[in-house]
């Protein structure tokens, strides 16, 4: 077993212990001084993508959505009872979530923190359903996905990313459709289990004050015995085709709603935490609100609070999506493409501005330190094989505005493009 390495980190007064177990999990161990409330969070390396995949040289293909209904059989122990309720009854706040490439799995709790992370440790090791259970967890999500139909910021944002990923998973929502839950049977469940609850495809994040050397002695002897002969996976990169150009639908909203997608490639000089930093600042420049752009179309209403980007950067899939209600969807669509293009012409991207933007994200990330639960998902979040979230103010320095500017040039020249858009009935 891998010694428990230590990195400091002076300037912020923080510390990380990280071993790499024996079994192949990842553990981090990141100590806060005199907080209360404690965090575990453990993440698979396994979401909605993950549908066609290789295991022994045997190709597969589930069902979409087959990941996230894992995530919620989990939490059925041995007895067929509720293992929230087993939180609960600690004094824990536990949940979870899937994503495209992960699930994950966390509580926190001021009290019986041991206990707790044993219990998250056991219960994400063993797979408890039976056919019962599956029909029972179908209605549930059913139930689910129709609720989610009739939420237009999901529509949308499900829209443009049908648009950017035709047949793909991507395409599909992380809870797959009622046809496809359908189609999930015990044997492909318990297949995925084995396939991807395996020890190398976990990491474990622990948060707050607590003796690293106890929580670890904890964990090595759970883990330690957890060896077994592990499948051979292979997971081929998603076929990509041409996007969707443009695409829209008509419900019940009030005021339109627009979604500009835009389907980038990595590049191998950043690594992908510099990556998202670029693309952030750089966007934040652009359309922030400290932006003129951003000020001016506020204040001519064109704009509202609704704005908001998301940007995924990852080995599988990276992309940019621009979101808002406006009331000229196909006006304003066309004006944020053109800010999209001759960037160096445009006013906000300078030196003075980028600073400004550089100090906010800075200030963000200092207050993130105080807060348990933002620390642990921003770890998650920000985290790769050169840096870690605690990088953060060494990376704003090292990026510059020439870095940033040609990334983001880069990214969106040769970006695939899309529009989505939510019309009133």
């Amino acid at each position: 077993m891998s010694r428990l390495e230590k990195i400091d980190y002076p300037f912020l007064n923080q510390e990380i212990y990280f071993r790499y177990m024996d079994n192949g999990m990842k553990v981090y161990y990141l100590p806060k001084k005199g907080f209360q409330e404690r965090l575990a969070m453990l993440t698979i390396d396994f979401g909605s993508v993950d549908t066609n995949v290789t295991i022994d040289s045997n190709p597969k293909n589930y069902s979409s959505g087959i990941a996230h209904f894992l995530e919620h059989q989990l939490f059925r122990d041995k007895k067929g009872e509720d293992v929230g309720n087993h939180f609960t009854n600690m004094g824990s706040d536990s949940n979870a979530y899937t994503t495209f490439d992960q699930t994950t799995y966390f509580f926190s709790t001021v009290e019986s923190f041991e206990e707790s992370l044993q219990l998250l440790l056991d219960f994400t090791s063993s797979l408890h359903i039976d056919e019962e259970s599956i029909n029972k967890e179908k209605a549930i999500i059913e139930q689910e996905i129709a609720m989610y139909q009739d939420d237009p910021d999901f529509r949308l944002y499900s829209g443009v990313l049908t648009n950017l990923y035709p047949d793909t998973p991507l395409s599909s929502d992380v809870a797959g459709t009622r046809e496809s839950i359908k189609e999930l049977s015990l044997l492909d469940l318990k297949e995925n289990f084995d396939t991807f609850y395996r020890p190398d495809f976990k990491t474990l994040i622990l948060v707050g004050d607590f003796d690293v050397k106890v929580v670890d002695r904890i964990v090595r002897k759970k883990e330690t015995r957890r060896r077994k002969t592990l499948p051979e996976i292979s997971r081929p990169p998603l076929k990509l085709s041409k996007p969707i150009t443009k695409s829209s639908i008509q419900i019940d909203v009030t005021t339109p709603k627009l979604a500009l997608g835009f389907r980038g490639q990595i590049r191998p000089e950043l690594s992908l935490v510099e990556q998202k930093l670029a693309l952030r600042l750089f966007l934040a420049m652009l359309f922030g609100w400290t932006s003129q752009r951003y000020q001016e179309w506020y204040d001519k209403g064109k704009i509202d609070d609704s704005f908001d980007i998301e940007i995924e950067i990852s080995n599988r899939f990276s992309f940019v999506i621009l979101m808002l209600d406006t009331e000229q969807p196909i006006a304003t669509g066309t004006q944020l493409r053109k800010n999209l293009t001759n960037i160096r012409e445009n006013k906000d991207i300078n030196q003075e501005h980028l600073i400004t933007i550089k100090n906010e994200i800075y200030g963000e990330f200092i207050r993130s330190l105080d807060n348990i639960e933002e620390l642990g998902h921003q770890f998650l979040q920000y985290q790769d094989d050169e840096y870690s979230y605690f990088d953060f103010p060494h990376l704003l320095t090292k990026l510059d505005l020439e870095t940033i500017v040609t990334f983001g040039e880069h990214f969106f020249n040769f970006a695939e493009k899309t529009e989505f858009i939510v019309f009133p009935k």
